[in-house]
């Protein structure tokens, strides 16, 4: 993930196309939200995925197991569904560049608070499940 994001913020770079270039602090300032996301995922994922296979008999493991990874792909896809609806709705056809960064970054705002209100059911929905056992 840190690779893709060193060849987006090198491609930024070459091809500036009104945007502030990047400087070493920046590449700090996001390696360190990649690490917190990372972190993020690596303490909710065993931790789910340990309720869910806890919670069906020895034999239904491998179909407990391919719904996990079926959801979280299906998760991605929706959550990228809605970005790119967000992306279209504020930004529309026009390239993203300075004249164009306040649909943007509205697109961004109104994605995040979309997936906020996600998270929050989803942290509810597990509230609510009570104890695994």
């Amino acid at each position: 993930m840190y690779f893709a994001a060193s060849v987006m913020n090198y491609r930024h770079r070459v091809d500036n196309a009104g945007f502030k270039s990047y400087t070493y602090r920046n590449n700090v300032r996001f390696s360190g939200t990649l690490f917190h996301v990372g972190l993020g995922y690596a303490l909710f994922s065993p931790l789910n995925t340990y309720a869910i296979t806890s919670s069906v008999k020895k034999e239904y493991l491998g179909i407990a197991s391919g719904m996990v990874a079926t959801m979280r792909s299906v998760g991605q896809v929706l959550s990228m569904a809605i970005a790119m609806l967000c992306f279209s709705v504020y930004s529309g056809t026009e390239t993203i560049s300075s004249l164009y960064l306040t649909g943007f970054m509205t697109a961004v705002r109104i994605s995040f608070f979309i997936f906020t209100l996600l998270c929050a059911l989803g942290i509810f929905a597990s509230y609510v499940r009570g104890t695994i056992r």
